[in-house]
């Protein structure tokens, strides 16, 4: 792995660069950093300056949510209290959207809150348990959905955006807690 410093807007960004048997450049962040993921034969800079506005973009969401997280509130709440409001929250949206859920499932994942199976399988993050009810219900609510809509596309999202307006603020603040509970577990 190799990597550098790329100028963009005025704003200096890390970034580190895998060579992987992939066909396309991918660009993603983990943390303020980004990673760029591309063929032998790619070049990460072209690759950045030719992204140079959504990098920008989106350097500035991870760090503003790297900031926010030293002082996030966390819940104490314990397993067992997140996995009955959790198993009772699914029951409810599934009802509310006239879905059947199949069996929930909790265990600690270090690349996200939650997922749903098409056999309708909901796996929610244990680490859930540290976020305040608010975004415990979001994120529930987000996984149900998907037994409407398997992916994140429009469809998906109306489903969502119905009961969350403000989706695009709770997005940002699930970022800055999944740092805050990326401290807690290591990872």
């Amino acid at each position: 792995m190799s990597g550098g410093v790329f100028s963009v807007g005025g704003v200096d960004v890390q970034y580190d660069v895998e060579v992987r048997r992939v066909r396309n450049t991918r660009l993603q962040f983990k943390g303020d950093k980004l990673l760029v993921i591309m063929p032998r034969s790619g070049d990460p800079r072209e690759a950045i300056s030719r992204n140079w506005r959504w990098v920008y973009k989106h350097h500035a969401k991870m760090r503003k949510a790297l900031d926010d997280a030293s002082v996030a509130d966390l819940e104490s709440r314990s397993e067992d209290d997140f996995k009955r409001l959790a198993c009772w929250l699914v029951e409810l949206y599934s009802k509310e959207l006239g879905l059947k859920a199949g069996k929930v499932s909790f265990r600690v994942l270090k690349s996200k809150w939650g997922s749903c199976s098409s056999t309708g399988r909901i796996s929610l993050n244990l680490a859930m348990r540290h976020l305040p009810e608010r975004l415990v219900r979001y994120v529930v609510y987000h996984e149900v959905s998907h037994l409407a809509e398997l992916n994140h596309g429009k469809g998906f999202w109306g489903i969502v955006e119905r009961k969350h307006p403000n989706l695009d603020e709770i997005e940002n603040e699930l970022l800055t807690y999944w740092f805050v509970v990326c401290r807690i577990y290591d990872f």
